[in-house]
């Protein structure tokens, strides 16, 4: 399956980013820009794309070996909020390594 990043992903994503940073958006999108670290962020917003796939598409079991239902809202937070969450906290080892 090809997964294609979107302006409004890549730009959700980089205000995500920025505020986790501690950056404003502007500030964060001009450091990313000039460090040419553009095409990191699609990649970082791909990858999230697809985990949120696999993720959808597993099938979680308890340990007797009985499905869980991940449908309910309430108690489950949705693949793509797990995804986002994953990858930003990959994002941020990355930012490390730059700044390093």
């Amino acid at each position: 399956e090809k997964l294609n990043v979107n302006q409004e992903e890549l730009t959700e994503h980089l205000m995500r980013r920025a505020a986790s940073s501690g950056m404003s958006p502007d500030q964060f999108a001009q450091a990313v820009v000039e460090g040419g670290q553009v095409p990191l962020l699609v990649g970082e917003v791909a990858r999230g794309k697809a985990l949120a796939v696999v993720v959808e598409s597993a099938t979680v079991k308890d340990t007797n070996g009985e499905v869980i239902d991940l449908d309910d809202e309430d108690e489950t937070e949705s693949a793509a909020d797990v995804a986002a969450e994953a990858t930003e906290a990959g994002a941020g080892d990355e930012d490390e390594k730059t700044e390093a």
